[in-house]
């Protein structure tokens, strides 16, 4: 019979670097005269063709209320040499 290994407690603070595992990337935003630019730890691809990303921010995050203003802003990951420009097209 398999045995299973014995299951133990894990500090939740220590989960987050076993769940988020992707790249962090940075997310520009400009708005009224202000720029703004904050890491985003949460994306993911929703589509492949045309291409689509998804990401969450907070709505009490500063950059939230700037993107939601403007309607755009512009995700560069770190590693590649050229921005990708979204634009925000739906909130809930």
């Amino acid at each position: 019979m398999l045995k299973h290994p014995e299951k133990r407690d894990f500090p939740v603070s220590q989960v987050r670097r076993y769940l988020e595992p992707g790249p962090i990337v940075l997310v520009s935003s400009r708005w009224a005269g202000q720029s703004n630019i904050m890491t985003l730890g949460w994306h993911t691809v929703l589509e492949f063709t045309p291409s689509l990303v998804g990401c969450m921010i907070a709505g009490g995050n500063h950059s939230f209320h700037m993107i939601r203003n403007s309607r755009e802003c512009v995700i560069k990951w770190p590693k590649w040499q050229s921005p990708v420009t979204c634009f925000a097209a739906s909130w809930t």
